[in-house]
């Protein structure tokens, strides 16, 4: 008796987790549905299964059977949602009311371009991603936002050349999957992918705003866009110090006119706002 009743407590208090709100409300509150509870519920023992979150701006947020959804998802919208989505100036928001082109790189399951296509219903977005099962990700979260015609997915690694490269699987998970050149030793470690320079993933478009969280894909991102004289307004960079020289990284973008603002000063992942000046 004793052990079915400390069974029954262990389920309640699993139940009351996965029921409790993981993100703030802001600013009217999250919609959590019961699938997904039932996901968060469920997932010590049986894994994680699809299920859809309502974000408070109303965009449906497609997650994955990969764990590392919740974390990003929880991290965009939760503790981040300010440095993800900072108060854009009106001129930023003038062009996103004109069609402007939002660049997401490194986009994941789309949470981010979903979230702006949402709240700028007039802006396009060109997302830029290497790992073809997100890139399937991604396009759910579009067809249920209503976007598809609104998205454009590149389903490659920003590199030098259009060919091939390999994503590397992360111990961290997915989110810290990086995209290398030289075939590895071991190709069982990773992806092989296609790859695509800023150019071709453009194709004439010229973005406003743009976030770039790609595990180095910074460096040849920003190098990319100085040689294609290309300014967008603002830039919301995660730097990661393990891939590059994240000084000289600042350096160059200061002497491109831009004003660099460290938002969260970490050394293992700072992340700036880079504003046109």
């Amino acid at each position: 008796m004793k052990w079915i009743l400390n069974k029954l407590r262990g389920l309640r208090n699993r139940w009351a987790e996965a029921t409790s709100e993981t993100f703030p409300e802001y600013p009217y509150g999250t919609h959590f549905s019961a699938r997904y509870r039932l996901r968060r519920f469920l997932a010590p023992k049986y894994g994680y299964f699809p299920a859809y979150v309502q974000a408070a701006s109303g965009t449906q947020h497609f997650l994955s059977n990969d764990p590392i959804d919740n974390n990003v998802l929880e991290e965009m919208l939760g503790d981040l949602n300010d440095i993800y989505f900072p108060k854009l100036p009106d001129s930023v928001k003038e062009e996103l009311n004109r069609s402007g082109v939002v660049l997401d790189i490194g986009a994941y399951n789309g949470f981010w371009s979903a979230e702006m296509l949402v709240r700028h219903p007039a802006a396009k977005a060109i997302l830029i991603e290497p790992n073809p099962i997100k890139c399937r990700s991604i396009a759910k979260t579009m067809r249920a936002n209503g976007m598809t015609s609104k998205a454009r997915i590149i389903a490659a690694g920003l590199a030098e050349s259009s060919s091939h490269g390999w994503l590397v699987q992360s111990e961290e998970g997915s989110w810290g999957d990086w995209l290398q050149k030289s075939e590895l030793p071991r190709p069982d470690a990773a992806t092989e992918v296609h790859t695509r320079t800023l150019f071709e993933a453009l194709s004439g478009a010229q973005p406003v705003i743009v976030k770039c969280n790609a595990e180095g894909a910074e460096y040849e991102f920003v190098r990319q866009l100085l040689a294609l004289n290309l300014r967008p307004k603002l830039m919301v960079m995660m730097a990661h110090p393990e891939h590059g020289d994240v000084n000289q990284l600042r350096v160059t973008l200061a002497m491109a006119d831009y004003k660099v603002t460290v938002v969260r000063d970490s050394l293992h992942r700072p992340i700036w706002h880079v504003e046109l000046v």
